[in-house]
């Protein structure tokens, strides 16, 4: 046990390097997790969140007993499948041409112009807050 805790603390500066992303992780992925119980309360905006009375799945029963829920449904899978298949399809056929070309100097170019507006909005978020 003694022989594990060393070991252990000899890391402890790759620990402390790990913390930041760590409570980034806590704070973009499970922190927003507490907005899901606005679904299952009736929100009572004096009272807050946490004051409003719980509803349980009655809101969920009156979204699915309108005719538009099959709608909103459908589309949500739709849409999500279709930005999956795009997302993994043109990436992948996109860097299979940049492969093949045999010019060492077009696809840094290529790529350089596919980054340049991702980069660009940055800079200009930047400089707009400033």
């Amino acid at each position: 046990m003694l022989k594990k805790l060393k070991r252990y603390s000899s890391y402890w500066q790759l620990y402390v390097m790990v913390l930041p992303a760590a409570i980034i992780l806590l704070m973009n992925n499970y922190v927003p997790m507490f907005g899901l119980l606005i679904a299952f309360k009736n929100v009572n905006y004096t009272d807050g969140i946490f004051g409003s009375p719980w509803a349980g799945l009655s809101n969920f029963k009156f979204l699915f007993a309108t005719n538009d829920s099959w709608i909103i449904t459908r589309n949500t899978i739709l849409y999500n499948a279709v930005f999956i298949l795009l997302n993994i399809t043109i990436p992948v056929i996109l860097a299979i041409l940049l492969n093949e070309l045999r010019s060492k100097f077009l696809p840094k170019l290529y790529q350089s112009a596919m980054f340049f507006p991702f980069f660009l909005s940055i800079f200009i978020r930047y400089h707009l807050r400033t």
